[in-house]
Formats: structure tokens, C-alpha cells, sequence
């Protein structure tokens, strides 16, 4: 039988776990008894839900600078190149639009997430992150600033159970706006809902909708819970 992993919880992922209401010292806990009884006799919840087992195990194996950006959305500020995998970003190349991360002013940090339009059809769905989120109430706010964005419906946040069924949807961003906060809230139910997926949608019904132009913003992603 494997010997347990020594975990050491870093003084920024305490700092992360408080802030994102995230109880990563249970997961470490969590973690450790997986590998010391062979991934599967733990009998706490975390263990049973294959999700959270693998989001536990993915964020042991990260190295200490990615581990100051844990939060219920990883790197919400886009502070790191994206993960492409696991429960990081990932950022998808497609035609028509150009994602990367830029410096800009009034970043919470020291760059954000920046998406260019170039005026073509583009059926955009490719930036998601993986999420493990337990059972609960939550916010799902960030900022954003628009620079002429050019598209009949705008592009909005969906935050999806695996199955497909919708959680939470943000407003519809287009048009032109500097900095500005948004916030929707939900409740991830406790029945058939272990996995979500984030994505930033281009809310495009028919192929002329996909027509869009200009640049958008965004910048402190985050999920905290809402206290009763």
C-alpha cells in the first residue's frame, strides 16, 4: 500500500480558501487519505464524488506560484497562462476571435482576460474553466469593460451542471462601457449536479447572430458562497 502524501498547505492557499469560502484544508485531508487507502475507501463525501476527488488531486500536484490563485474559479483575475486542462482556464484558438491576456488600466492585477472580435462569424463558446462546486448558494460576480462590441445578443457567462442543465447566467455584454461590476446568484442543487463547466457564450441562436466585432474585458471572476 502507498504511503500518504505529506501535504503542506501553503500561508496564500489559507488566504485563498477564506476568501473563496473553499475548505481546501479538508481537501488536502481528503487528498491524503486517497492515496494512503488507494483512492476509493475514504468514506467522507469528497471521496465518493469523482469530481471533487479529481479537483483535489489536481491541486495537490500544482506548484506553489499556481496555488495563490485557488478560488471556486481558478485564476479569476487571469494573472497565469491557461491550463488548457484540468480545472484551469482553457483557452480554445478559433477563427474570427483572438483570446489572450493583456496589461491594461484599471486590472485588479497586473493584466486581464481580453477577447478580440474581428468581425466574422464565429460560434464562440472557447473560454471555459472546470468547476467542483458542493452543494450551496453562490454569487458568480467579475468585472468587465467593453470596447464596441458589435453583436446583435452580446456575450454572457453560463455556468452549466455536466448534464447540461443551466445554473446561472450572467447579462448580455455589448456595445461600449468602461470598468464595471456584475453579479448573478444561483444554487448548485445537491442531486446530479457534481461537475460544472464555466463558459464565456456568444449568445448566437442562428448563424447571422454570430456576426461580431470589437473587444471585451474581463477581470476578477469569482464564485463565493452566500451565507445564509
Amino acid at each position: 500500500m502507498a504511503s500518504p502524501v505529506p501535504v503542506v498547505v501553503e500561508p496564500a492557499t489559507r488566504r485563498a480558501a477564506a476568501d473563496h469560502g473553499l475548505v481546501f484544508a479538508a481537501a488536502r485531508r481528503a487528498a491524503t487519505a486517497q492515496h494512503g487507502r488507494a483512492f476509493g475507501l475514504d468514506r467522507s463525501p469528497a471521496a465518493r464524488d469523482p469530481r471533487r476527488r479529481g479537483q483535489f488531486l489536481w491541486i495537490e500536484a500544482l506548484p506553489d506560484e499556481r496555488r495563490k490563485v485557488l478560488g471556486n474559479v481558478f485564476d479569476g483575475g487571469f494573472e497565469l497562462p491557461p491550463d488548457n486542462g484540468g480545472f484551469g482556464w482553457t483557452f480554445a484558438p478559433v477563427a474570427g476571435a483572438t483570446i489572450h491576456q493583456e496589461p491594461t488600466a484599471g486590472a485588479g492585477g497586473e493584466q486581464a482576460l481580453v477577447i478580440d472580435f474581428h468581425d466574422r462569424r464565429v460560434a464562440f463558446a472557447h473560454v471555459q474553466q472546470r468547476l467542483a462546486l458542493p452543494p450551496g448558494r453562490y454569487a458568480l460576480r467579475g468585472r468587465t469593460r467593453i470596447d464596441g462590441l458589435r453583436n446583435e445578443r452580446g456575450l454572457h457567462w453560463l455556468l452549466r451542471c455536466d448534464d447540461g442543465r443551466l445554473l446561472a447566467e450572467t447579462e448580455r455584454f455589448q456595445g461600449s462601457s468602461s470598468w464595471r461590476d456584475f453579479r448573478v446568484d444561483f444554487e448548485r442543487p445537491a442531486d446530479a449536479c457534481n461537475g460544472q463547466t464555466l463558459t464565456l457564450h456568444l449568445d448566437a441562436r442562428i448563424a447571422p447572430e454570430q456576426m461580431v466585432g470589437g473587444r471585451i474585458w474581463f477581470d476578477d471572476l469569482r464564485i463565493s458562497t452566500i451565507k445564509h
